[in-house]
């Protein structure tokens, strides 16, 4: 029987140490490609389908040209590469090609999806390319999960992640489930590991957040802050953010982010086809390193950040 895990974030995955004195840093191992903003659902905790409203930008899908383009700059070495941040990364025709470009040059590939199109032939195809697949299900219901994950069927997507594990040779690609934990999920969240067990590889719940503040989180989900203090007592205590050192992010608009929490982007730098080069545009993020080791985080949106302390 699977047994329940415990996680930080829909959006980040811990990589490991990494010395946080030294703003100087190669490029990471760990990529974050955001291959879609966008997404055919409607989840009410989520600013993925509400994007030009809570982040002021644009639904878009990345080509496959300008996914060539970063790939090709980061694969001096193996990396692990993710295709997904904020959207649903199978909306992408290329995402097959994408996939299998990044694992062609050496890479380790997944993403995180909603599953409700992993199926048919688009499964076959992604079962060959990925290493690791994280499927988002919040509860263990029908009447919750489709209260949360609007224009969803439980019954498909539990079909959908099925067939899925059944096609796959061994446990590649691994197959982990993420449950947003929330007041509406919690009375049945013990049931989760009987829900998964012989189709999924590892269960997780992730504490409910609003996205750095990208999202208004409905009140029947049980989320609350205590209100923002002053800047020097809201940091006090601080420690530079591991988010600006072991993870580069890039986003559909080809646009270097400073974390996977920058979701708004306002000071990203162009990385596309022609564009800066990323080993330049992660150079240039030394100076909020620098900021962060000198222990001022004065810079924007560092300055107003506060996901640093569940980090």
């Amino acid at each position: 029987m699977l047994s329940i895990g415990h996680a930080r974030s829909t959006l980040y995955e811990k990589v490991g140490d990494v010395p946080l004195d030294d703003p100087h840093v190669p490029l990471p191992s760990h990529v974050v490609i955001e291959t879609v903003l966008g997404c055919n659902l409607g989840c009410r905790m989520c600013p993925a389908s509400s994007c030009k409203k809570d982040l002021r930008r644009e639904p878009r899908m990345m080509r496959l040209d300008e996914f060539s383009s970063i790939i090709e700059q980061l694969s001096d070495q193996p990396r692990h590469v993710r295709l997904s941040l904020m959207g649903e990364p199978l909306l992408n025709p290329s995402i097959v090609a994408m996939a299998r470009l990044a694992r062609q040059r050496g890479h380790k590939v997944y993403l995180t999806t909603n599953g409700t199109l992993m199926r048919g032939g688009l499964a076959k195809s992604l079962v060959e390319v990925l290493d690791y697949v994280t499927f988002s299900v919040d509860g263990a219901t029908a009447r919750t999960y489709e209260s949360i994950r609007v224009g969803a069927r439980l019954e498909d997507v539990v079909g959908n992640i099925r067939e899925f594990s059944g096609m796959r040779s061994g446990s590649i690609p691994w197959i982990r489930i993420d449950c947003v934990s929330s007041a509406l999920t919690k009375p049945e969240e013990a049931a989760l590991p009987g829900l998964w067990d012989g189709i999924a590889d590892e269960v997780n719940l992730i504490p409910i957040g609003n996205f750095g503040g990208a999202k208004a989180i409905p009140p029947e989900f049980g989320f609350s802050r205590p209100p923002r203090r002053h800047h020097s007592e809201e940091n006090a205590g601080r420690t530079p953010c591991r988010l600006l050192w072991d993870t580069l992010y890039v986003s559909s608009e080809c646009r270097l982010r400073l974390c996977c929490f920058d979701l708004k982007g306002n000071n990203g730098m162009d990385v596309g086809p022609g564009k800066m080069g990323l080993k330049e545009a992660w150079r240039r993020l030394e100076l909020y390193r620098r900021d962060q080791v000198d222990s001022k985080y004065e810079l924007h949106p560092c300055r107003e950040c506060r996901e640093w302390k569940s980090i």
